[in-house]
């Protein structure tokens, strides 16, 4: 499946020399979630097995996805900023589609150096399921598996620094 929170967090942990911030101070966790139905419609989507296969969109997991980061530096806050503002733009359409507010950020100030951030990021995860014989899910009379798709994560972000 696809979980677009821990895309974001593989993400930062690519900038987190450039941050600089340590892994153990990167924490992030799902709230509020709910599920939504999906379409219904069928679709092409990749088996558990990596088989590919005609694929139910069976339902939506709509949640804030929450991430908090312990002593970044106060001039790397606007990196940050950056940063999330280029990943999430890359899934412009999905979030459009799902009418997804955008990020909210959170900051306190713990010294002069450093920040404490918190970052809630409204997502929603698409869930599909596949037939399959010996599938754990039985849905109208018939086995299915959930199913998988192509993950799209940026690997490079490019930040052009403005002057005012």
């Amino acid at each position: 499946m696809r979980n677009r929170l821990l895309e974001i967090r593989d993400f930062l942990l690519k900038k987190q020399e450039f941050l600089q911030i340590r892994k153990e101070n990167l924490d992030m966790l799902h709230d509020d979630m709910s599920v939504e139905n999906g379409t219904g419609i069928e679709d092409t989507v990749e088996d558990s097995i990596g088989a590919e296969s005609q694929g139910i969109h069976f339902y939506n997991l709509r949640y804030d996805g929450v991430i908090a980061i312990e002593r970044l530096p106060a001039d790397k806050y606007v990196y940050l900023l950056a940063f999330i503002h280029a990943l999430i733009s890359q899934d412009s359409k999905h979030r459009n589609k799902y009418n997804l507010t955008p990020p909210t950020f959170d900051s306190i100030n713990l010294d002069a150096d450093f920040l404490y951030v918190q970052i809630n990021i409204p997502l929603l995860d698409e869930f599909y399921i596949v037939p399959r014989e010996t599938g754990p899910i039985e849905y109208n009379g018939q086995n299915y598996d959930l199913g998988v798709y192509e993950l799209f994560i940026a690997e490079e972000v490019e930040v052009e620094a403005a002057t005012t």
